[in-house]
């Protein structure tokens, strides 16, 4: 597992070259991600795992974001990012996503983009998550998960120790999560057959149901690529 420190340091020395490295590979799915969220006006955003800031220019500007990341060099350049722009909506702290400075509820909306195989407790990342997520809110990872597929699953677990070194890990299946009895899996798929991403769509749900809340049946079972 990676430690919150390797992770800093490992993505300060990508943050001067990740727009133009990753952008290419990331930018249509955090897009897909973001329409997932079912935006409003007024919407109140959690984004965490941010980065250099590649999904500014898919948020309506009537919507409040908080956008967040534990990495201090690639906030500078979500900084410059938003100013550039002029994007008063955008809100961007230095903070971790398994501490969340946030009340309970505040947030209508939380994106987690690439980050649940970079954070060390991903489980307690969801859980944090759900936290801060009202009833009712919808909660979206995108994120590359080990294939269900034995022979693709093993050459990604030979991988992970490779991978590991860049920042990230190739071992994390989406069935190792262990999902917060507060949320509700609605959808899980990948944007094409060969997508190396798969989009997770999580409701806020009561921690205790009421006679009134109808579940939605779960999603069928990850493909196995």
């Amino acid at each position: 597992m990676l430690k919150p420190k390797e992770v800093r340091q490992i993505y300060a020395s990508y943050a001067d070259m990740y727009d133009r490295v990753f952008a290419r590979f990331f930018e249509s799915r955090v897009r897909e991600a973001v329409s997932n969220l079912k935006l409003s006006p007024g919407s109140k955003v959690l984004e965490v795992g941010v980065g250099t800031g590649l999904s500014f220019a898919h948020y309506p500007r009537d919507c409040e974001v908080l956008a967040i990341d534990i990495c201090p060099e690639m906030l500078r350049h979500a900084r410059r990012k938003k100013e550039v722009l002029g994007l008063d909506h955008i809100q961007i702290e230095e903070m971790d996503a398994s501490n969340v400075q946030a009340h309970s509820g505040q947030f209508d909306a939380v994106l987690a983009g690439f980050m649940l195989t970079v954070v060390e407790n991903p489980d307690h990342v969801l859980s944090e998550l759900a936290r801060v997520c009202r009833i009712g809110g919808q909660i979206v990872s995108v994120n590359h998960f080990r294939s269900e597929n034995r022979f693709i699953g093993w050459m990604e677990h030979s991988l992970d120790p490779i991978c590991k070194r860049f920042g990230w890990r190739m071992d994390l299946r989406v069935s190792d999560l262990s999902i917060p009895p507060t949320l509700e899996l609605r959808d899980t798929y990948k944007m094409s057959f060969y997508d190396l991403f798969r989009i997770l769509c999580f409701e806020r749900i009561p921690a205790f149901p009421s006679l009134n809340h109808t579940p939605t049946p779960s999603p069928a079972t990850p493909s196995s690529v």
